[in-house]
């Protein structure tokens, strides 16, 4: 650690109930903070708004790690399109030390529970695969999700156009495929401010992937770092391990 320095390596939070009157929000974070640092006077301070609904919380810092339950009276809740309005409310993360805001970090908070109801088996009649939204079964409307470009780096000058089409169509739900990349971040905060769920799978497909200890353990490198990447994201709505990998062994 630099010494003196303080800063935010992660915050996340998690929506543990929710009616129409209250909203009860868990947030979780960890600091980059020395120890000698412990000894000061620090709070971590979080704040968000969505017009007229205002969340504040302040806690003291004790240890690297802290978390904070807070509940939410009338809360402005998230809807996909179609359902009601997608409500994103503008958070920030901040540190102070004595007195003195030392770090800080902004990120979407939406309000809403996912619930996916699944049977194991499914003949295409009797089965039951359903997104449920804040109690409410959802009707998905989408589509699959690919690279923009051959050249990743090339992607951020076709997103508009691309996202404006997969609004004009009505979508609430995207899938990000398997055979994809990770999309960017302004990506997945247009689907926050637009009621669009994603579908997020890991990034394999069509393969067969080494079952060794040396490839498992990239993966499990990749997924720890995808998933505290894009957690905070309102739209993320489904984890899923891969596209066809399973088909693949047999072809």
């Amino acid at each position: 650690y630099e010494k003196d320095i303080i800063s935010i390596s992660q915050v996340n939070y998690c929506v543990d109930s929710l009616d129409e009157n209250e909203a009860e929000i868990r947030f979780m974070w960890e600091l980059d903070i020395p120890g000698e640092m412990l000894k000061k006077d620090n709070y971590v301070v979080i704040s968000a708004k969505c017009g007229n609904s205002d969340i504040e919380v302040r806690e003291k810092v004790y240890f690297k790690l802290g978390k904070a339950v807070v509940k939410v009276h009338n809360p402005k809740v998230w809807w996909p399109y179609g359902y009601g309005e997608a409500n994103v409310y503008d958070a920030v993360i901040s540190v102070e030390s004595d007195g003195i805001i030392v770090s800080e970090k902004r990120f979407n908070l939406g309000i809403k529970t996912v619930h996916l109801e699944r049977t194991d088996i499914t003949d295409g009649i009797n089965g039951r695969f359903e997104f449920i939204i804040n109690g409410v079964r959802i009707i998905c409307k989408g589509a699959n999700w690919v690279q923009l470009d051959a050249y990743h780096s090339r992607d951020i000058t076709r997103y508009d156009k691309a996202l404006d089409l997969l609004k004009d169509v009505g979508a609430n739900i995207v899938r990000c495929w398997g055979g994809n990349v990770y999309e960017q971040d302004c990506f997945y905060d247009f689907c926050d401010k637009n009621g669009i769920m994603v579908w997020q799978d890991f990034a394999m497909g069509c393969a067969t992937y080494p079952q060794n200890r040396e490839f498992l353990e990239k993966m499990r490198v990749e997924t720890e770092f995808i998933v505290k990447k894009l957690r905070k994201h309102t739209s993320l709505a489904l984890w899923a391990g891969d596209n066809e990998c399973d088909a693949a062994s047999e072809w």
